[in-house]
């Protein structure tokens, strides 16, 4: 929630793409309560509807009043924040930049729809291969550079943190490790 002197605005999340990664990301949004409303949207609109009362039936856990529902791209003119969950996924024996021709089509749909409707905000892309699609958002939205955040290694850098913490028989939040580079064949941990 945003203040400005006496004047309080609620932040709205739009997350598009409500599979695995997007419902995980919901979620996470609901429980440490960091948005006062949450828009899911997917081509997928039966299920999408699931997920939605799903996460709404959450919120009573959760001590915050997030507001959650289903929506389209008109949605996004008064966002904080899109985060983009969606693309197709990687198959067996496929490399993430094998992905890279397919999401970039989706992405370019995504991210003109979501510009067009007046999207000012700031977009989190989180959909492989994240680097190159996070350059692909940035060059579609037409925002500034700083205005679009790609999940990068962070997964990579929990998975090492929860690895380490397992082999080394200490919590993983004591582990203090990190994932750099693309998130993809080239990363390294430090």
């Amino acid at each position: 929630m945003t203040t400005t002197g006496a004047t309080t605005t609620a932040t709205k999340i739009v997350l598009i793409g409500a599979g695995d990664v997007g419902v995980a990301y919901a979620f996470a949004l609901i429980n440490q309560g960091l948005c006062d409303r949450l828009v899911l949207i997917d081509l997928d609109e039966k299920r999408t509807w699931g997920q939605v009362q799903d996460l709404n039936h959450a919120v009573p856990w959760s001590n915050h009043r997030t507001v959650i529902t289903q929506g389209d791209y008109p949605d996004c003119a008064d966002a904080d924040i899109v985060c983009i969950c969606a693309g197709a996924a990687q198959k067996p024996g496929e490399t993430r930049l094998d992905l890279v021709g397919k999401n970039v089509g989706i992405f370019r749909g995504i991210v003109g729809s979501v510009r067009d409707s007046g999207f000012d905000g700031v977009y989190l892309v989180a959909s492989n291969p994240v680097d190159i699609l996070s350059y692909v958002t940035w060059k579609v939205s037409g925002l500034p550079s700083h205005r679009v955040i790609g999940s990068g290694t962070v997964l990579d850098t929990a998975r090492l943190r929860w690895a380490l913490g397992s082999h080394f028989d200490i919590a993983p939040t004591s582990v203090h490790a990190y994932v750099i580079g693309e998130h993809g064949d080239t990363e390294l941990p430090v």
